[in-house]
């Protein structure tokens, strides 16, 4: 693997390690809540806003250059499977170029609009308190900046995933 390859393969690793603690995090967060709620009656404040503006947005964002990586992406074959080799040869980078694109627009827009928002300090009310949310924008941008880094390695030549490849990942993990 070349040492560009060996950087992407790190910032995807760590990405979905944020994302690993993210999980683990909001488990404990709403387990707490819950808790709270129900045993003291007196739930968590926020709970719902963090869960829906940091939690989830991390989960998702932070994750999608990892599916990519590993091949764990929902797919539909049954049109592909029936294509001649050839077509299915040129749809392969067609496809990584039109990731690569799409999530290279968005990055560029994501990082735009949290640029904006860190600027103003966004803040949603909550109660009696205020839960700034402006670091809540910044995981859509970078997330969206690994998937297309990782699609333009793969579209200049990096290796691609094989879903064997991508079950032995799962198994030896």
């Amino acid at each position: 693997m070349t040492l560009i390859g060996k950087i992407i393969d790190a910032l995807i690793r760590a990405l979905s390690l944020i994302g690993t603690l993210c999980i683990i995090l909001m488990m404990l967060h709403v387990t707490a809540d819950v808790v709270m709620r129900y045993l003291f009656n007196t739930p968590l404040p926020g709970t719902l806003n963090i869960v829906s503006r940091y939690y989830m947005v991390i989960l998702v964002f932070l994750s999608l250059a990892s599916v990519e990586k590993q091949g764990a992406q929902i797919t539909v074959e049954i049109v592909h499977d029936f294509l001649p080799a050839r077509v299915q040869r040129v749809l392969v980078p067609l496809t990584l170029l039109l990731t690569t694109v799409v999530f290279a627009v968005l990055a560029v827009r994501a990082t735009e609009v949290a640029w904006a928002k860190t600027q103003l300090r966004a803040s949603v009310d909550q109660g009696t308190t205020t839960l700034p949310i402006w670091q809540s924008y910044w995981p859509v941008a970078i997330g969206s900046a690994a998937i297309a880094l990782y699609t333009l390695f793969r579209l200049l030549g990096g290796r691609e995933p094989s879903r064997e490849d991508a079950q032995t990942e799962t198994f030896n993990e």
